[in-house]
């Protein structure tokens, strides 16, 4: 989102409020349900359809079976839920040198604390963002982890949802890998090239 810097500019920002440090999964799956079912509203006219949540390890924490159940519910539901976890959708975090160009993907490498193989890898450092020291702040950040690849990967697939409304959460995850681009570093998330296979779902 954000009107400068941002993924979706076009897209509106909701923001749920749970917990993180209480490792009970009982607050994450209260606040989906809640948003499946405020996009069940005549009221609601723009639909909530993509979730990012910059945690995981939701296994480890109680109530993993209810979390488990909202996340099937949220996807017949047509919602997309990103989160660091792969059981929603594995993909790697990367960085790049401050002064490449960030247009490229090959000017993205992983981060050095992930070295294991993914399907599909995002950029979470070597990138600007709003700061905590002002309205009108910014930070350029050269090191991440996972939860800031978590939000990037969101921003993308709600591009796709604001040009195809209608593609389920399966379809988006399976077009974000297809387009992404094959570089040293492993496949790159290529936000153009998913945007060309948005719109080839629409011309079909």
């Amino acid at each position: 989102v954000g009107k400068d810097i941002g993924i979706a500019p076009g897209a509106a920002l909701y923001y749920f409020a749970t917990p993180s440090w209480i490792t009970d999964n009982i607050y994450r799956t209260e606040a989906l349900k809640t948003i499946i079912e405020l996009n069940k509203s005549p009221l609601i006219k723009e639909k909530i359809r993509v979730v990012s949540i910059s945690h995981g390890r939701f296994k480890s924490s109680k109530n993993y079976g209810k979390w488990d159940e909202a996340l099937k519910q949220a996807d017949a539901a047509g919602i997309l839920v990103i989160t660091c976890d792969p059981s929603t959708i594995d993909f790697g975090t990367l960085t790049r040198s401050p002064f490449s160009d960030p247009a490229l993907p090959e000017s993205y490498v992983p981060e050095s604390w992930d070295d294991t193989p993914h399907p599909i890898w995002v950029p979470g450092g070597g990138r600007s963002h709003a700061s905590y020291k002002g309205e009108t702040v910014y930070t350029f950040e050269i090191t991440s982890g996972k939860s800031w690849s978590t939000p990037y990967l969101a921003g993308v697939a709600a591009l796709g949802y604001q040009l195809n409304p209608e593609l389920s959460p399966m379809r988006v995850k399976e077009l974000l890998i297809k387009s992404a681009a094959p570089t040293k570093a492993g496949a790159v998330i290529s936000p153009k090239g998913f945007i060309e296979l948005i719109r080839e779902t629409m011309d079909k």
